[in-house]
């Protein structure tokens, strides 16, 4: 192991804010905490980091190829432009963590937590975030293709721009993978498909202005889903869940609403052109000022 110079606030205590060289592994070794070190740029490729305390630690640039950080506290720390190709973050603490412009592809995140975490243009291909926490996350610009999501608490998370190109979501619990209160833009759309054969757990999730034309979403459950100006022309929606929603123009033509709860569902200034809502519950269903042309209830 290289020897690098970094600042510790506990070592700058006891040393008169002199900076020290240690190497870092047996900085770890001997328990000491590496809060707030100074490791830009540094080559820990393959390093033995378990347990780490990293907190507020500047990483940015270091080279953390194949290196293991399970079980470290690194929350706010600073990895952006950082190298974790292969490295092992497993039940790490990583919440407000920066992995801007990052190259994660191949990690293994998995039991981690990265809420508020940023991944804004972060290369995640093939990475395993299986039940992660990145509640509030920031994911614009970042690449998921192939990437393990399965369990993934998406929650009030900023997804826009991201790849998920052949994601696997393996045996998905998909209530697990939390979508509540998250901001969905079009460019998530292609994951929502990959759920056919699952029940999907959207309730109270922002979808104004999403374009959901002919996905598959069938017994979804969107009871308080906000749903302005969303496009569900052509989609197959048996035995969505729909209960109160408050609907606002938004294209239901030519939807397929078999079997489907719209008891107390209130459509303002929609397009019900063609749709199919044979067997579905419509008690206390409203309908104001929205296009309604062969409708089929039969």
């Amino acid at each position: 192991m290289k020897i690098y110079q970094f600042c510790s606030s506990h070592l700058i205590h006891e040393t008169s804010h002199t900076e020290i060289k240690y190497t870092v592994e047996d900085a770890i070794q001997n328990n000491i905490s590496l809060l707030r070190a100074n490791l830009r740029n540094a080559d820990l490729s393959g390093a033995d980091l378990t347990g780490a305390d990293l907190r507020y630690a500047v990483m940015s640039g270091a080279n953390l190829t194949n290196a293991i950080l399970s079980n470290a506290n690194m929350t706010r720390v600073g990895l952006s432009n950082a190298t974790l190709q292969g490295a092992n973050v497993t039940r790490a603490e990583l919440k407000y963590a920066y992995f801007d412009d990052a190259n994660l592809k191949d990690a293994n995140l998995a039991g981690s937590n990265l809420r508020e975490a940023r991944f804004r243009n972060a290369d995640l291909e093939n990475a395993d975030l299986r039940g992660t926490t990145m509640v509030g996350a920031r994911l614009d610009g970042a690449n998921l293709s192939r990437t393990n999501l399965a369990g993934v608490d998406f929650t009030g998370a900023y997804v826009k721009n991201v790849s998920f190109y052949d994601e696997r979501l393996g045996t998905l619990n998909a209530r697990k993978l939390g979508f509540t209160k998250t901001k969905l833009y079009d460019d998530v759309i292609e994951l929502i498909e990959r759920f056919t054969g699952n029940i999907m757990y959207f309730d109270g999730v922002n979808l104004t202005g999403a374009n959901l034309e002919n996905c598959f979403l069938p017994f979804a459950d969107m009871r308080g889903a906000i749903i302005k100006e969303t496009n569900f022309s052509g989609a197959y929606m048996w035995g969505i869940d729909l209960l109160n929603c408050k609907i606002e123009r938004t294209n239901f033509g030519n939807a397929k609403l078999m079997a489907a709860n719209l008891e107390g569902t209130h459509f303002y200034d929609c397009d019900l052109t063609e749709i199919n809502i044979m067997g579905a519950n419509i008690e206390n269903t409203e309908v104001r000022s929205s296009q309604i042309e062969e409708l089929d209830s039969d």
